[in-house]
Parts: structure tokens; C-alpha cells; sequence
């Protein structure tokens, strides 16, 4: 069947870890992302086994590991953006809006009863935080007497918008909101109504904003993920747990409405569908690594039963040849689990490394290689010996005679 020793022994370790459930490979959706196989399959005893490869080889996980990573980052750096692209989509909308506002601001709406009604509904702290916004951007605010401009209204909005969003104490009650809200909603539709460039700046405002707010979450969530180290590629290192909190589907609504500045905002109506599919597709990822690193399943429970089965078998096939010679099986054993338990460790690593080996091995392995005296050989969860271990070698010759 083409399979070395060691691959059949290894591939034997794998066949015992999984109990008899089929092996399972669901593979990601992040496009670069290659998952290990405690990852990939999601279970139990596999994912023990990868934590004992893990201890034993780390060397062999560390760069399909940096390249996972790098694959993931990348994936969340196409929603993020960087500093330059988010400078000119900023400088985009402002040339989009910027002159229909500037003409908006101009303009001078009459000061009707209606509007003076309006005027007088808005809570002073309003009015005050707007005469503070104008007054920081160098700017007479102005009084309303028989006619109030667009850049006052504008202000006041804008003033509106920050009260809304502030939370917790000092922000507004519910009835205050709701009525604020109402008041907003009413006095930019008249101001969009009274003043054409008012409207049309804001057209203008909100046909460029939708890529810039991507990008603020992405960032946002680029900021709350990442661990405090990169990796050997230099990438900041995604934290399973982080990125599992972060995603979830309230708290990323909140991470949105912090990231864009609008209270209201809510991920699935910012972020595209393809990007929702991709944090949803790195979210999985980070789960499966969460179950790996801390499902139930004790690593090693398997391999201290497997020994004590391997050495019994081995004394009893001594003591049938050769009579008492504890001694020469105990030397025989322990070069066994010396010197061949290393070849079994590693290539358990490289195939729960490499899904598709694993397959390929799994396949491979015949009914001969599948017998009982192989099988308590290899039955040690990533500690057993090759075809050329001093136990082996010595169980077949003796067998041979």
C-alpha cells in the first residue's frame, strides 16, 4: 500500500483517537487558511492528540500557524483598510459634500412661528453644545431673530447627534431621546426641504460614507482582537477568544455603533454580506481552536495504557522464547520507548499538521496493519516506535522462530 512503518504506526495512533468516528474534514472559508486536524475536525480525541503533537513537536505547527494567521489578518485588513485608504476616502467625501454644504450653510430660512416653536423645544444644553461646536471651528453661532442659517442648523444637529450618542450618566433619558429624535428627524427634512444643498450635500455625505464606516469597524475590530504579540511574520496574532467575544452578534452591533459614531448603526446593515461572511468564516476558525485547546479530553490517558499494554505483550513474547529475562525485555523496552518513540511522534505531528496525509494514510492502512500486536504498538497517542525500534525488531524475530 506504499505506507512506511512509521506511517502505519502513526496512522494507527490517528485510527485510535478518533474511536471509530469517521474523520470528518470541514475546511475553512477564510481563502489561505489550511486548518490542522484537531481544527478541521472537530473532535475530541483528535484534538487531544493534536495537543500532544503540539507539546511534543511544536516546531512542526509554527508555520502553518504564522501563515494561518496571516491569511486571517489579511482577510480582516481587506474590510479595515489602512491609514492612506481611509485618508482618501475621507478626502473623497468631503470634496463630494463639502460644497453643497458650504452653499447649504449660506443660506437663510425664515424664523416662522413653527420653526421658532421648534427652536424653543430644543433643550438648552443643545443649543449651548452647538454655540461650543461653532465657536471651536472659529465661528459666530449667532442668534435666530428673524432668520436662522443653514450653518446654525447644521450645528444644531450636529449637536443633537452627539447628545444622542452619549450613554450612561449624563446621557438622556428615554422620553428626552425619543423627542430629540423626533426633533431631528423633523427639522432635516424641513432643512432639506427649505435648503436644496442641504439635501443634496447630505445625498452627497451618505453615498460616501457606507466604505468609510467598513472600514472604521474593521479597524475597530482589527484593535479589540488582536493579542499583545505578533507572530514570525510580523502580524499581530488574532486571539480566538477575543475575536469570538467581539463577533458575536450584539456585541459586534455595539462595536459598530462605537466605530462609525452613530448609536443606531448595526453590523449586518454596514458591513457587506460577503464581509459579514468573512468574520463568520474566521469566527468558526477561532472556535475550533478554542475547542482544541480546551475540550475535556485528557492527552496521555491513551498512551500510559498503550505502553502497559506494549510492554506486558513484550514480556510475554521474552518470557515464552527465552524464560526470565526481565532484564534484556526491560533494556528492550526502554530503548523502544527511547529511541523509536520520536520517529511516531513526528509523524503524528506532520499528518495532524496535514489533513490530507491523513487521509491518504488512513486509507492506506491494511487489515494486517490494523492486528492487535500493531495496534497496542501504536495505540500510544504520539509515543510508540517504528518498524525499527529495538522492541519491534525483537518482538518479530522472535515471532520469526
Amino acid at each position: 500500500n506504499g505506507l512506511s512503518g512509521v506511517e502505519a504506526r502513526a496512522g494507527k495512533v490517528l485510527q485510535d483517537a478518533l474511536g471509530g468516528r469517521p474523520l470528518n474534514i470541514s475546511p475553512s472559508q477564510v481563502p489561505g487558511v489550511n486548518r490542522t486536524l484537531g481544527d478541521a475536525t472537530r473532535d475530541a480525541g483528535v484534538a487531544a492528540l493534536e495537543r500532544n503533537a503540539r507539546r511534543l513537536n511544536p516546531e512542526v505547527f509554527s508555520q502553518i500557524d504564522d501563515a494561518n494567521n496571516a491569511a486571517r489578518v489579511s482577510a480582516l485588513q481587506q474590510i479595515a483598510g489602512d491609514e492612506a485608504t481611509m485618508a482618501r476616502a475621507v478626502k473623497a467625501r468631503e470634496a463630494a459634500a463639502g460644497p453643497f454644504y458650504r452653499a447649504a450653510s449660506e443660506a437663510t430660512v425664515p424664523v416662522d412661528q413653527p420653526l421658532q416653536e421648534a427652536l424653543t423645544r430644543v433643550p438648552a444644553r443643545v443649543i449651548a453644545k452647538a454655540r461650543g461646536l461653532a465657536k471651536m471651528e472659529g465661528i459666530d453661532f449667532g442668534e435666530a431673530a428673524q432668520g436662522i442659517s443653514g450653518q446654525q442648523l447644521h450645528y444644531i444637529k450636529m449637536a443633537i447627534d452627539d447628545a444622542l450618542s452619549r450613554t450612561g450618566p449624563g446621557g438622556l433619558g428615554n422620553v428626552e431621546r425619543r423627542a430629540l429624535m423626533g426633533w431631528k428627524d423633523e427639522r432635516v427634512s424641513n432643512m432639506s426641504r427649505l435648503i436644496p444643498e442641504y439635501a443634496q450635500g447630505m445625498q452627497a455625505y451618505t453615498a460616501a460614507s457606507p466604505k468609510i464606516s467598513r472600514m472604521q469597524v474593521g479597524q475597530e475590530l482589527m484593535a479589540r482582537t488582536a493579542a499583545n504579540q505578533t507572530d514570525a511574520l510580523g502580524n499581530p496574532i488574532i486571539s480566538p477568544a477575543k475575536f469570538a467575544s467581539s463577533t458575536r452578534p450584539r456585541m459586534l452591533d455595539t462595536i459598530t455603533q462605537k466605530a462609525t459614531g452613530f448609536n443606531q448603526a448595526k453590523a449586518a446593515q454596514t458591513l457587506t454580506p460577503e464581509q459579514m461572511q468573512t468574520l463568520g468564516a474566521i469566527r468558526d476558525d477561532m472556535q475550533r481552536q478554542m475547542f482544541r485547546q480546551a475540550n475535556a479530553a485528557q492527552p496521555g490517558s491513551a498512551t500510559k495504557e498503550a505502553i502497559e499494554i506494549s510492554k506486558k505483550m513484550a514480556r510475554q513474547e521474552f518470557l515464552g522464547k527465552f524464560g526470565k529475562v526481565g532484564r534484556v525485555a526491560n533494556v528492550a523496552i526502554d530503548a523502544f520507548n527511547n529511541e523509536g518513540r520520536k520517529s511516531v511522534d513526528y509523524m503524528v505531528a506532520q499528518i495532524i499538521a496535514n489533513p490530507s496525509e491523513a487521509e491518504r494514510i488512513l486509507k492506506a492502512l491494511t487489515p494486517k496493519q490494523r492486528s492487535e500486536v500493531v495496534n497496542a504498538l501504536s495505540r500510544m497517542g504520539g509515543t510508540a516506535g517504528g518498524t525499527s525500534s529495538p522492541l519491534f525488531q525483537a518482538w518479530q524475530t522472535n515471532e520469526g522462530q
